[in-house]
């Protein structure tokens, strides 16, 4: 009796993994008709959002799967050791009865069984799929921060009020692009010097900047997936350790 719930959880999982799926192509077929009549920021979320609920329904598919191959794993060896047991026996018409009833139920779990191995199969690859839309939409959420740094570092012409808006519009982006493992390096000017994430464009005397801190940011750097695609280009305070950022760089 206490396999009941753990069989009702691991069906109700995969139930919602196929739900999240069916609306996620949905959304995704959606944002794909009306590509052009969207506005790009909300065709970019839309999209995003598609990929994460891709993902999180191939993740729940992918475990239901495994817990009920588990499952008809554990009641293939249940039935091999009841049958082994009772052809031990001195048998009678009714044991061998019952030994030919569980091996057909052997025969019908192990059908089964390859039935979901095929469906699984079928899920791995269309996660490998979307992994290739991922690559893609992380490309554009580049294209994206690179927009919106022309405009508030001065490049494209902006009112200030325009140049606000796109200020909030960046911190609601980096929220969204976060869980598709994008986000950008943006130094501030009193920030410690990082070779790790800075690149150095050059030097400048700043009496309100500390040696081997942050002047000012030349251009943003990114990560991907928790790797440093690109660095930051900042120009660094005047000082003494400058020789050795030059070293550390090198």
């Amino acid at each position: 009796m206490s396999q009941t719930p753990n069989k009702i959880s691991r069906y109700s999982i995969l139930g919602l993994g196929i739900g999240l799926l069916a609306i996620a192509l949905c959304c995704l077929a959606i944002a794909l008709v009306n590509a052009n009549t969207f506005e790009p920021f909300f065709a970019h979320i839309l999209l995003a959002g598609s990929i994460v609920l891709l993902i999180c329904a191939a993740f729940l598919i992918v475990w239901a799967y495994t817990e009920l191959g588990r499952r008809f794993g554990s009641a293939r060896d249940s039935v091999l050791e009841t049958a082994a047991s009772r052809e031990d026996c001195p048998g009678s018409d009714d044991q061998q009865e019952v030994v030919l009833r569980l091996k057909k139920r052997l025969e019908e779990l192990q059908k089964a069984a390859a039935e979901r191995e095929d469906e699984l199969l079928q899920v791995r690859l269309a996660a490998i799929k979307h992994e290739g839309a991922l690559a893609d939409w992380q490309e554009r959420a580049l294209d994206m921060f690179a927009s919106m740094e022309r405009i508030l570092t001065g490049e494209e012409r902006l009112a200030e009020d325009g140049r606000q808006a796109v200020r909030e519009l960046l911190k609601r982006y980096k929220k969204l692009m976060e869980p598709l493992g994008v986000s950008p390096i943006i130094p501030e000017p009193g920030d410690p010097f990082d070779a790790l994430v800075h690149s150095r464009h050059g030097l400048a005397s700043d009496a309100e900047v500390p040696a081997n801190h942050v002047v000012k940011c030349v251009s943003w750097g990114f990560m991907v997936n928790g790797k440093v695609h690109t660095t930051a280009e900042v120009v660094v305070a005047q000082g003494e350790d400058n020789d050795r950022i030059g070293e550390t760089e090198w």
